[in-house]
């Protein structure tokens, strides 16, 4: 028979069980964070950027800022979506530079529910840009399409959210149409920019296409102002002058109806600089013969036309002053 050996044990507290397993845990070394990855994404997004980085985009950024600001009729911002969309889409770095440039014009003037709205609508629509591929022979409409589709859907989410409005319905959906408008407009101006196509070489779709993007400038100068001179205004003269010595009277007058119209489309008030800038864009073309001086001569007497009609003395002033600066 066997004999069974019995062991005595004593039973150990709970309390240095549970300091023993704390120790245990608390010697255990924690999992270390590893950067490696977020750093392989910042170095592949510094090597996009990089080779992006000259003169031609740089400008490009500089546009694509001023046009973030450019509204029409005081609520609609169709410029900055187009320009993004049709400039950006052939090269990433380009991308990323007009998506930063064009997302701090925003900052400049708006804020709150909608800045959130119009970056958002931003970000998602040049991912969608990057991600759909389309052939060659449908992007002069597959990209109009897809951005008027994008901003109606996104910017309506947006909206049912504010709260259901009918207007505000009209007013998305009269955003989007413009965009994908404009969309294909400036897809002329992108293959411009694209070739570096000389003036001399322009046809009457390029002259329209920048002349287009032009108008967006000035509206995004509009309200931009140092010691009471506009910077739209100084703009829409400069165009006026260049076009007038370019093109002569023709492309100058039609120059400077659109750039009469630019506050009226800014802001839906009608001023009087309608009949000036185009009565100035003719007679500078008309005096184009006689070469710059003739040009300047032509433009300042177009101005002093019509300056008996308008009663501000001061605004007369800051006209000859903005005039003399272009």
């Amino acid at each position: 028979m066997e004999r069974t050996e019995v062991y005595p044990y004593q039973r150990v507290s709970d309390s240095g069980l549970g300091k023993r397993v704390r120790h245990r845990q608390i010697s255990n070394p924690l999992p270390r964070l590893s950067f490696q990855k977020g750093r392989e994404q910042l170095t592949a997004l510094f090597n996009t950027v990089r080779p992006a980085v000259i003169p031609m985009n740089l400008m490009l950024s500089l546009v694509g800022f001023i046009l973030a600001r450019a509204f029409v009729l005081g609520e609609l911002l169709p410029f900055v979506f187009a320009f993004v969309v049709a400039l950006g889409r052939r090269d990433p770095g380009r991308t990323i530079l007009l998506t930063g440039s064009a997302s701090l014009g925003m900052m400049t003037i708006t804020g709150g529910l909608q800045l959130v709205t119009n970056l958002f609508t931003l970000l998602s629509l040049v991912i969608i840009i990057q991600v759909v591929k389309i052939p060659a022979d449908r992007q002069w409409w597959g990209y109009p399409l897809i951005t008027s589709a994008f901003l109606i859907v996104c910017k309506g989410l947006f909206s049912v959210i504010q709260g259901p409005s009918f207007y505000q319905g009209m007013v998305v959906t009269f955003e989007a149409l413009i965009s994908g408008v404009l969309v294909f407009v400036f897809n002329i101006a992108g293959e411009a920019v694209q070739i570096r196509k000389s003036i001399a070489d322009f046809q009457f779709e390029d002259v329209t296409a920048f002349l287009i993007v032009a108008v967006g400038i000035a509206m995004g100068l509009n309200d931009i102002g140092i010691m009471g001179l506009n910077a739209g205004s100084v703009f829409c003269r400069v165009s006026i002058l260049l076009a007038a010595y370019l093109w002569g009277s023709g492309a100058a007058t039609m120059v400077g109806v659109m750039a009469g119209l630019i506050p009226s489309l800014a802001s839906s008030i009608f001023t009087q600089f309608l009949g000036m800038y185009a009565l100035s864009g003719l007679l500078a073309g008309l005096f184009g013969s006689l070469g710059r001086v003739g040009i300047i001569v032509g433009f300042l007497l177009g101005n002093l036309a019509l300056a008996m009609f308008v009663p501000e003395t001061r605004t007369n002033v800051l006209g000859i002053w903005e005039t003399a600066i272009a």
